[in-house]
């Protein structure tokens, strides 16, 4: 019979992921190894009890809810694949609460006045060197500017269709991914100028060549960005690898402008119940995301509004004449 680090090592080489992904899976999968080994249980001896009393075990150690729900999930998925196997006769895990994961700021949200940086030189797009790169990036700039206005996720903002539009009015009406119900979206005067010349004078021209020669959609397509969540978001993601790699901005996603506007909407005074309604949060809790604070922010904000905040530029100026 096989051992309990076999029966780890048989799942692990069946996984076809990148070595970094494996190894981090591996350390997760030992300690539930571990703990079995020290409670004398194997791998298919685990019942609805002992996933339990694993987890019980979890949560006594000085662990964060979000560590203990990847170790849970890891755990999880192991079983499904004995299950799938035909190894064992169900997955115990599934059976099985997990502790709520905290819901956490993105650690790299850039302050306004970088990402205003950064979409101006997204906007560039004509420096490229060949015709594809120069749409593929005039597309992430439009898309960009896009996301950033109207705090979107991407699978909603692949979703919408021209008729959506309403250019005049800066509107966009769109069914918000999560909860399947229309909202309404609103472009400011920037990203819906950028709009209108990607719908007059760009869109007809992009379809045939936006992807190395294969039309990404066909002319008629009354999708505003001719391609599906995936294609959006790596076409994006490739977009602003590369400047963020040149120019030394942290990893950004499609979803990092989703975020970027709820942050700086609060930063800029705007009331919490807005920003839940723009970004069509169903719970205000996860909108409260956005009110936790940096170090930057406390310190800008003690010098701001402590009365005595003036003696300590003063002394900063006495030190520096010293």
């Amino acid at each position: 019979m096989k051992t309990n680090s076999e029966y780890l090592h048989d799942y692990l080489s069946g996984r076809n992921i990148k070595t970094a992904w494996r190894n981090n899976l591996k350390s997760k999968l030992m300690k539930l190894v571990t703990w079995l080994e020290a409670e004398k249980t194997g791998v298919l001896e685990v019942g609805v009890r002992a996933a339990a009393a694993y987890a019980e075990y979890l949560g006594t150690r000085d662990l964060s809810k979000n560590t203990v729900c990847a170790l849970l999930t890891a755990a999880t998925r192991f079983y499904s694949d004995l299950f799938r196997r035909k190894l064992i006769p169900a997955n115990p895990f599934l059976e099985i609460g997990k502790p709520r994961m905290d819901k956490l700021l993105p650690r790299h949200l850039l302050k306004p006045k970088e990402l205003d940086e950064f979409l101006e030189r997204l906007s560039h797009w004509d420096e490229e060197a060949n015709l594809f790169h120069k749409l593929r990036r005039y597309r992430a700039h439009v898309l960009a500017e896009f996301l950033y206005s109207t705090g979107m996720r991407i699978g909603e903002a692949a979703s919408v269709r021209i008729a959506d539009v309403d250019l005049d009015r800066g509107r966009v009406r769109v069914t918000d991914s999560k909860s399947k119900k229309e909202k309404l979206c609103f472009l400011n005067e920037y990203a819906a100028a950028v709009l209108r010349i990607f719908l007059t004078r760009f869109r007809n021209y992009y379809a045939p060549v936006c992807e190395r020669g294969r039309p990404a959609a066909r002319i008629g397509d009354d999708h505003l960005f001719f391609a599906g969540e995936a294609r959006l978001a790596t076409s994006v993601s490739l977009v602003t690898a590369g400047l963020t790699r040149r120019h030394g901005y942290p990893h950004l996603t499609c979803h990092s402008f989703r975020h970027s506007f709820g942050y700086h909407m609060l930063k800029s005074g705007c009331d919490l119940r807005y920003i839940q309604t723009f970004l069509g949060h169903e719970s205000l809790s996860s909108t409260q995301i956005y009110t936790k604070v940096d170090r930057e922010d406390m310190r800008e904000m003690l010098d701001q509004c402590h009365p005595r905040a003036f003696h300590r530029a003063a002394a900063d100026g006495k030190a520096a004449s010293l």
